[in-house]
Parts: C-alpha cells; structure tokens; sequence
C-alpha cells in the first residue's frame, strides 16, 4: 500500500477519533425515500396514474385466478364420480388455463415493474432537489437514505422526511 493509500484509508478513522480534526459543525440528517415516493403529491398522481393503467388488468388477472379456483374445487369434489377420460381431459383444461394465466401475470408483473421504475425516476430528480433545499435551509451537512444507508442506528431527530414532503409537494404544485 503506498502511503497516499494508507493516508486516505486514515483519515475516516481520524475524523471520528479527533473531532477537532473534523468540519466544524458537520450535522447529518436522514430521508426515508419510500415514504416520500409514497406520500408526496407527486407519489400519489404516480399512484392514481399505474392504477388507472393497471387495475384493470390486475382485476382481470384476480378473477380468472378465482375462476381457476372454483374449477378446481369443482374438478375434485366431482373427481370421484369422472371416469379416466374425463379426469384427464379436466385435469389436462385446468392445466392449460393455469399455465396461461401464469404467463399473463408474469408479463404483468414485468411490465408493472417496468412502469414502476419509470415513475420512480420521474419522482427522484424532484425528490433530491428537495433533499437539496431543506438539507441547505437547515444547514445539513449530509443526508442519508434511511434504507441504504447501511447505518446500524440513527437518531430519529436527524430526519427530514416530513420536510422535505413538504418542499417537494411544494415544488409539484
């Protein structure tokens, strides 16, 4: 290791174990980005927005799904009382319609993920600008994502979810 390197491994560890030698009144603060994908005005348009393109084919999906159910629950109450053939030829049907709505949800699921990216995305850029303000209004040096962070524990006075709610849907209007 050259002694740049060591310097550099260093100076983390000598931030913490001489505050002295650390920034002067560094403050740290936390957003717990879910909460502000999910709460913020602009997370709920997106919301509103997937369930009016997706509901529909989500309640599609249910209901052949419980279709597919009662079949089956038909299939093995009448079971006994089928000959071969027709225990065959049914299980063979519910095991189409099974196998097709199984590739359908899957498509689904893929394209909902897809769609859902997206929309998180168009909530980010707007979403750090916020971070941005509220962290520069309050003089925060740093600020973390609560989930990503990899911090073992955090004060819960350090967050500013709520503010920087407040900025964005402010933003968004």
């Amino acid at each position: 290791m050259t002694h740049r390197a060591a310097l550099l491994a260093l100076l983390p560890c000598l931030a913490f174990a001489a505050p002295g030698l650390a920034a002067p009144d560094a403050t740290v603060g936390y957003v717990d980005m879910q909460r502000v994908l999910e709460q913020s005005q602009l997370g709920q348009r997106a919301q509103q927005r997937l369930e009016k393109e997706f509901g529909p084919q989500r309640a599609e999906i249910a209901k052949e799904e419980n279709a597919i159910r009662q079949l089956k629950d038909a299939f093995d109450r009448d079971q006994p009382l089928m000959s071969k053939e027709q225990i065959a030829k049914r299980e063979q049907e519910l095991k189409a319609r099974l196998q097709a709505l199984q590739k359908e949800a899957a498509t689904f699921q893929e394209r909902l993920m897809i769609e859902q990216q997206k929309i998180s995305q168009e909530i980010i850029g707007p979403a750090v600008k916020a971070v941005e303000k509220v962290a520069s209004a309050q003089k925060i040096s740093a600020v973390f994502e609560r989930s990503r962070a990899g911090l073992l524990y955090i004060d819960d006075d350090l967050e500013l979810t709520d503010a920087v709610l407040e900025q964005l849907d402010a933003d968004t209007r």
